[in-house]
């Protein structure tokens, strides 16, 4: 594919993205902008994930729009509510990647309900409030580094969490 081959997708997909709107139905049910929460195991690429959709969507790079370390630990050490463009309805949740201790089911089911508030972070008390389909998870990317595949039981961490997420996702 050539540069000015690829130059028009990307000018297309940021077309799209942009150019998307929340429907007067989904606007009488409260919500006002879609969910989607990155999820995965620490290093997987989650924040590098919402950086790049960032930049294709706005032709530009912000450093500070998801912090991105190449070093494999943990940079994402809460719950990041990312605006994806100006005057766009898609809200990316940059999340702190899966460890042993830090995603116990309670606090994966009260992210997806949408309890859990945006700086988040593992310790913190979750309110007890009413849950709102527009504060809710809509749609979940699993983000995975293809090293991990490898690791039966990374693979295995990633299954249970998927499964919890399955069941929560039959509420809505």
């Amino acid at each position: 594919m050539s540069f000015d081959q690829v130059t028009s997708e990307v000018e297309k997909m940021k077309e799209s993205l942009t150019s998307l709107t929340i429907s007067n139905v989904e606007k009488l049910m409260g919500i006002h902008a879609y969910n989607i929460l990155l999820f995965g195991r620490i290093g997987a690429g989650k924040s590098s994930f919402a950086s790049t959709v960032h930049r294709a969507g706005t032709g530009q790079f912000n450093p500070n729009f998801a912090y991105v370390d190449f070093s494999h630990k943990s940079c994402t050490k809460e719950l990041n509510k990312l605006e994806l463009f100006n005057c766009s309805p898609i809200r990316l949740w940059d999340t702190f990647g899966i460890d042993d201790t830090n995603y116990e089911d309670y606090v994966l089911e009260n992210i997806l309900e949408g309890r859990v508030k945006d700086l988040y972070k593992p310790g913190d008390v979750i309110a007890k409030k009413e849950v709102k389909l527009s504060d809710a998870v809509h749609t979940v990317i699993i983000v995975f580094d293809v090293q991990m595949f490898a690791d039966e039981e990374d693979l295995e961490k990633i299954r249970h969490k998927v499964n919890k997420i399955k069941e929560k996702s039959k509420i809505f």
